[in-house]
C-alpha cells in the first residue's frame, strides 16, 4: 500500500501523524471504517502509543471478523492496520535516531547542520 510505504520512509514524526490523518480523512476510508470501533478512527492521533492501541483494537477486529468470515471486513482492517502498523514501527524508529544521537561538542545537535 502507498500510504504505508510513504509513512515508512517519513524522516519525521510530524510527516507520519500528518499521513496516517490524511489516510483517515479519505472520505472511502472514513466510509470503510465506520462499521469499526470509532476510536480507530478518531482524529487526531495523539502519539505513538494511541497508534499502538488502534492497532490492538484493528487486531481484535480483525479477530471478529475472520470468525465471522466477513472478508470485506478483513480487508478493510489489514489496510489500517499496515498504515497503523508502518506509523507504530516509523515513530519508534525515529524516536530511537532521537536518542542514539549524541551532542556535538559545542553543544548543539547534529540536526542542526547541514550538509
Amino acid at each position: 500500500m502507498v500510504i504505508a510505504d510513504a509513512i515508512r520512509e517519513a524522516e519525521t514524526a510530524y510527516v507520519v501523524y500528518f499521513l496516517v490523518e490524511a489516510y483517515l480523512n479519505t472520505e472511502s476510508r472514513r466510509n470503510a471504517l465506520k462499521s469499526l470501533s470509532s476510536r480507530i478512527a478518531a482524529l487526531p492521533l495523539t502519539g505513538k502509543y494511541d497508534a499502538k492501541s488502534r492497532c490492538a483494537m484493528l487486531k481484535t477486529e480483525l479477530d471478529s471478523a475472520s470468525t465471522r468470515r466477513d472478508d470485506k471486513t478483513c480487508v478493510i482492517v489489514k489496510e489500517a492496520l499496515s498504515v497503523f502498523g508502518a506509523a507504530v514501527q516509523r515513530l519508534e524508529v525515529l524516536e530511537m535516531q532521537r536518542t542514539v544521537r549524541p551532542p556535538l561538542a559545542n553543544g548543539f545537535s547534529n540536526d542542526s547542520i547541514q550538509t
